[in-house]
């Protein structure tokens, strides 16, 4: 576990490049207006990669992401990575927004240990 802000503790997980990993966290409940976004923070900087609406299916924002919950709206937030590389490793974290997600305490920080092309140059 690793302590965010000296107030939150959340679940590490550790992966190989080339991997598929499932991830998986739990919320107390779905937002009020219907949508969860799911981020990837990595570098000081979050990214969007899947959007969950009470009426519609998941948006997926890059193919190496499927959005594995049922119903949609669930309070188990479960999705699996395809094919892992090192730009995988980070923070996995869902709320209404960005700055929600990260000061929820709920998510999941994904450490990625493998051979990356870069390091043979």
């Amino acid at each position: 576990m690793i302590l965010l802000s000296n107030c939150f503790s959340v679940s590490t997980v550790e992966s190989k490049t080339g991997d598929n990993l499932t991830i998986l966290w739990s919320v107390p409940f779905f937002p009020k207006q219907g949508i969860l976004d799911i981020f990837h923070r990595k570098n000081n900087e979050s990214t969007k990669i899947i959007q969950l609406s009470t009426n519609n299916s998941p948006k997926i924002f890059k193919p190496k992401y499927r959005y594995l919950s049922q119903p949609y709206n669930s309070t188990c937030i479960s999705f699996e990575i395809i094919d892992i590389t090192l730009d995988d490793a980070g923070y996995y974290a869902g709320g209404s927004d960005a700055e929600n997600a990260l000061s929820s305490g709920r998510g999941v920080v994904l450490k990625v240990s493998g051979w990356s092309f870069h390091n043979a140059l």
